[in-house]
């Protein structure tokens, strides 16, 4: 994990001339740092590796770089070593074209590299893995690099020693493997250039493996803890053997201290329930053994002071926001050094940083708290087992990498003074006077984040009642409120209140839906009778008056001496299909067929004929030009039909009376006129006998060649209007005459 700025803290125990200073660096990589007894820090960052002296002075900044490539190999410092000179050991990784290296840079401490080697264990590309962890270590000028590496064609873990000379040349290599492939090696370096190398078994069993060996790698001893080891350590005033791990039962950090014959000295683990599992680690100094624990529970990191003897010395809190990385812990003689993770006061803002300093936080710029953490006496059962340890001959080539440093850009600093990083936790805040209703209460200058304990007290907001370091809560209400913060500190408690001045926001009026019928831009005004600032964020324009000229979401803030009010007024084109009409064509009909008009819109909508007919929906059978106009939310439109009307009757003539006397005169009875057809054409005499039956041929008065006697004939016609086409019925009466 790297941040692109980091704040370091550095303190100088008092076994040293005492310098305390904070600075921010850039690029810094959460990374173990490697130091030296005299106070020579290796500090990782994004582009390389740089140093600092105890006054935390940047001494020179460094990149590793493949010469012959030009290209630069990121660095690790992870479980390397710095030795009594100031020369440390960087680790790299090489995969390339299938060939899975691993690569070791003795460093001098002005950062040159003395040389750089590639070590392949074996010549089989395809059996060393690219997943590999190296550990270095340093005796008698000579490195020692273990690792656990998992060989693909063996299908299994292989621990390995590579043993190179001051000069880097291979002095030794040894290979094994476990009997016991579901084991995982931590290697931890012990007295005489001997090693402790502890076997986790996997999966959620609290058993551990520890092999000793001497420099040589061979097996001195082989231990079976029912415990998860994760740490070890030795002293060597006191000529023992340190192991931190976690119980079954008791999942706190445990304590073991074993003579150099591997008989238990005493066993000791913290009682608490707060701290988290898997999250203890141990150095050791010339004050004691120090046992960093996160304390989840207090968000906080918790470091506890253990004597040479197993007694209980003092333990000390530092603020932690961020559990999801281990941050790593070093030491040298009379200093540790580790990350923390904690919020600023001033900006509230979360930063990682560095401290360095003595085991027993003695004048530390930032307040510890001192803490209680109990210590009581458990029992470990330690049984001797077989040597699980089964050699096995890989071939190990070492070769000159090519890689050299050079200069890399200064990492960039500046003076940092955490007077916001609150020594002592008081109750003292401030606020603004007066605040909006509903707006979230700003705390100014908090002092507590040291504190044991913190609660708010705040009648009629949001929350009531909180025990956070920084609540968060409103008022929804006008009224004049009290804010009581109680903070406990040292086992002391002080409270502190404050009055604040709730208002309501004045009242608004403007329109936030507005329909825009046409392209024309159109003017959104949202002034108020009272003064008032205003702010459109689309374009951060101040002024009351914003000119649109299409559709949207216009989005204003009205702000009035204390409160801030934000509007959508929402703009949208007129959707003219809601009352857009669609009217015949202009057409020509027949009177005595009307044409039907059925216009349909919203029912929010209103319309009006230009002849001032009252329905929408009609019939129209005169001649003229028809007009409708509709309109929806202050919009309109309209539609026309020029309609010409004709009259279409058949013009139909029947006589009355007829004469069949051949003289040319109306001597027969049929119908007369034009655009019909004669469908049927029947006549009855005065008893209503049928006498004429013919559509086609005209009535001459006769009935079967018979001349009828003059009278009163009935008659009925049904024809077909050609221009209608529409059947037509009539029937009347006739006069026969002589």
């Amino acid at each position: 994990m790297s941040l692109s700025r980091i704040i370091i803290i550095f303190f100088i125990a008092q076994t040293t001339i005492f310098a305390q200073f904070t600075k921010t660096f850039d690029r810094v990589n959460l990374r173990e740092i490697l130091l030296d007894n005299e106070g020579l820090l290796i500090v990782p960052s994004t582009s390389g590796i740089f140093a600092v002296n105890e006054e935390g002075l940047e001494l020179w900044s460094k990149k590793i770089v493949d010469e012959f490539k030009n290209q630069t190999i990121p660095a690790e410092t992870e479980q390397m070593v710095i030795d009594e000179d100031g020369n440390f050991v960087l680790r790299s990784q090489y995969y390339e074209n299938g060939i899975n290296k691993f690569g070791v840079s003795l460093l001098d401490k002005a950062g040159d590299i003395k040389w750089s080697k590639l070590i392949q264990l074996d010549f089989d590309p395809q059996q060393f893995s690219k997943i590999y962890r190296t550990n270095a270590f340093y005796f008698e000028n000579e490195y020692y690099f273990i690792g656990e590496y998992f060989i693909d064609e063996m299908d299994r873990k292989i621990l390995s020693l590579v043993k190179i000379d001051n000069n880097g040349n291979l002095l030794l290599n040894k290979e094994f493997y476990h009997n016991n492939p579901n084991r995982t090696f931590t290697i931890h370096q012990l007295y005489d250039g001997n090693f402790g190398i502890v076997a986790i078994k996997e999966g959620n069993v609290s058993e551990s493996e520890v092999y000793f060996l001497n420099k040589e790698f061979e097996l001195m001893s082989a231990l079976r803890f029912d415990l998860d080891i994760y740490d070890m350590h030795y002293d060597e005033q006191s000529e023992q053997i340190i192991i931190l791990a976690e119980g079954v039962t008791q999942r706190s950090a445990h304590i073991i201290s074993l003579t150099k014959t591997f008989n238990i000295r005493w066993s000791q683990f913290l009682n608490t329930q707060t701290f988290g599992p898997n999250s203890n680690f141990m150095e050791i100094t010339n004050f004691g053994i120090t046992i960093r624990t996160i304390d989840e529970a207090f968000n906080s990191d918790v470091f506890t002071l253990v004597s040479y003897s197993g007694e209980y010395i003092g333990s000390w809190r530092l603020p932690r926001k961020f559990f999801f990385i281990d941050f790593p812990m070093s030491s040298n003689n009379s200093n540790i050094v580790h990350f923390a993770f904690a919020s600023s006061l001033e900006t509230n803002q979360l930063a990682s940083f560095v401290a360095y300093h003595d085991p027993e936080f003695n004048n530390f710029g930032c307040y510890a708290p001192t803490t209680c953490v109990e210590l009581k006496e458990f029992n470990l059962n330690i049984t001797p087992i077989p040597n699980p340890l089964i050699p096995v001959i890989l071939n190990v080539n070492v070769e000159n990498s090519g890689y050299i440093t050079r200069d890399a850009e200064i990492v960039g600093s500046q003076d940092f003074c955490p007077d916001n990083f609150t020594p002592i936790a008081v109750p003292l805040f401030s606020s603004d006077d007066t605040l909006c209703v509903g707006e979230m209460v700003p705390l100014y200058n908090l002092q507590n984040v040291n504190a044991e304990s913190v609660q708010w007290k705040v009648p009629g907001a949001s929350t009531e009642l909180s025990t956070l370091n920084d609540p968060i809560f409103t008022f929804e209400n006008p009224g004049t409120y009290s804010i009581t913060q109680t903070v406990e500190y040292a086992g002391c408690f002080s409270d502190y209140t404050l009055d604040i001045v709730v208002v309501a926001p004045n009242p608004v009026d403007i329109q936030t839906d507005i329909i825009k019928c046409d392209e024309d831009p159109i003017a959104l005004d949202i002034s108020q009778s009272y003064t008032a600032d205003y702010l459109w964020l689309v374009d951060s324009s101040i002024a009351s008056v914003l000119e649109v000229s299409s559709e949207g979401v216009f989005s204003v803030e009205i702000s009035d001496r204390h409160c801030t009010q934000q509007f959508d007024i929402n703009v949208e084109n007129f959707n003219y299909d809601l009352i857009a009409v669609d009217l015949p064509l202009d057409s020509s009909i027949c009177a005595q067929r009307p044409i039907e008009l059925k216009p349909e819109i919203d029912l929010q909508a209103t319309f009006a004929w230009s002849d001032g007919a009252e329905q929408l929906q009609r019939n129209i059978s005169e001649s003229g030009l028809y007009t409708l106009t509709t309109s929806l939310d202050g919009c309109s439109t309209s539609s026309s039909i020029q309609v010409l009307a004709e009259d279409c009757s058949t013009q139909l003539y029947l006589p009355n009376a007829f004469s069949p006397n051949l003289d040319g005169i109306n001597d027969d009875f049929y119908p007369l006129g034009d655009n019909f057809e004669v469908l049927s054409f029947q006549v009855f005499d005065r008893w209503g006998a049928l006498v004429h039956d013919d559509p086609m041929q005209e009535w001459d008065g006769r009935f079967r060649g018979a001349l009828l006697n003059p009278g009163v004939f009935s008659y009925t016609l049904k024809i077909n209007n050609n221009l209608l086409d529409e059947v037509e019925f009539y029937k009347g009466q006739v006069m026969l005459v002589k």
